[in-house]
Formats: C-alpha cells, structure tokens, sequence
C-alpha cells in the first residue's frame, strides 16, 4: 500500500474526504499554463520553503509539467530549482518571490494568474498578509494566504481571525524536511497541508481569467 494510502486509514473521516477530494483536485486539467507566484510581505515566513513544499506535491501529479523558479532581489528568473515534463512549457510554473516590498505587489501579483502570500502566525503578520491579499483580490488575482507556523503554532485567537477570513487560508507546519526538499520523509501533517493547498491553487488556476501582465 502507497505512503498515501496509509495515511488514509488512520485519518478521521472529514480529514479522509478532504485528502481524497485534494488528490483529485490535485490531478485535474488545466485550460491553459497557469503562473503562480508565492511571495511575502517580511522575511522568514518560509515563503521558499512553502513553494518548493507545493512544487514537489504537484510534480508527482501533473503530466503536463512543473517548473520551480527562485527570483532574486531585484526580480529576475535565476536557474530551475525543479523541473519535470516534457520539453513543451511546464503547464504550471511557480516563482518563489521571496521578501518583497509592498510597492512590488501589485507588479507580481499582476504577473500571477494565482498569488500566495506567506506569513508567519503572529497576529500582526497575519493581519498585514491578510489585508493585503485582499487588495490584490479586488485587484482581480485569485490569492491564498499560507501561514507557517515558522515561529511558533498559531494561537486560538489567530485561528478565530483565520477562521473568519474572507480571504482563503491554509497554514503549514513547520516541517524542516519540506525545506530540505524530502517528500519521503515529510510528516502526515505537512503532507496533508501541502496537498489540500496545491489542490486550492489548481482550483483557483483552473478559472477563467483576464491576461496578465508580464513581471
């Protein structure tokens, strides 16, 4: 029986459905290649490590391709981190942004046909990360708010305020095994993260969408 199967059986009922309803979701076609940018509003939100955690997850499941890039600080695309497919352009290709200011969201997110924003699990992170996802949604870029809790689990008045949120949120363990690139060694927890946040990007990715821009 598959590392996936496994874990199936000893997830309660809910977390079960959810899995199964990930991997489907995780596999379904796209209509077109999708751009998605994972960015953050301060450092040592785990924002690299949230982007490679979700490109290793889709790797396995999409034949149409995956390509991971790091952009430096001033924006340019440097070498692949990983890649698979065909020769054809990947039908999804994610950038990994990294800290940025501000004043670069509105260029990345209209370069993005999906936008995650990392954060940390401290409440004025949080609420910064949040109110600016929901600029870039008005702005008309489906975006997630991914929450790793880096510096320590979110607290219960964080979850409320998560759990309130108009803006879609996923928080991630730490898992140091997603950072040093091990899917094998990866907790349930961090796998079960990873796969309901790439279904939720290929859901987003999925819709039809205006042209955008090209950072």
């Amino acid at each position: 029986m598959s590392r996936w199967g496994r874990l199936l059986q000893v997830w309660p009922t809910a977390r079960h459905e959810q899995a199964i309803t990930a991997e489907r979701d995780l596999r379904a076609p796209l209509p077109v290649v999708r751009r998605i940018g994972f960015a953050s509003l301060r450092g040592g939100t785990g924002c690299s490590t949230a982007a490679r955690g979700v490109a290793s997850t889709l790797d396995g499941r999409r034949r149409g391709g995956v390509l991971l890039l790091d952009a430096d600080e001033a924006g340019s695309i440097q070498s692949p981190l990983s890649a698979s497919g065909t020769t054809r352009a990947p039908e999804l290709t994610l950038t990994d942004w990294g800290s940025i200011d501000a004043a670069r969201l509105s260029t990345i997110s209209a370069s993005s046909h999906v936008l995650c924003l990392t954060s940390t699990t401290e409440r004025s992170a949080v609420q910064q990360a949040l109110d600016a996802a929901s600029f870039v949604i008005e702005s008309g870029t489906p975006t997630v708010l991914v929450a790793s809790s880096v510096r320590g689990k979110a607290t219960p008045a964080v979850r409320r305020m998560l759990a309130s949120s108009p803006v879609p949120v996923f928080l991630l363990p730490f898992d140091r095994t997603v950072r040093l690139g091990e899917p094998g060694a990866r907790s349930s927890a961090s796998a079960f993260a990873l796969a309901t946040l790439g279904a939720e990007i290929v859901r987003l990715g999925g819709r039809p969408s205006a042209e955008v821009l090209v950072a």
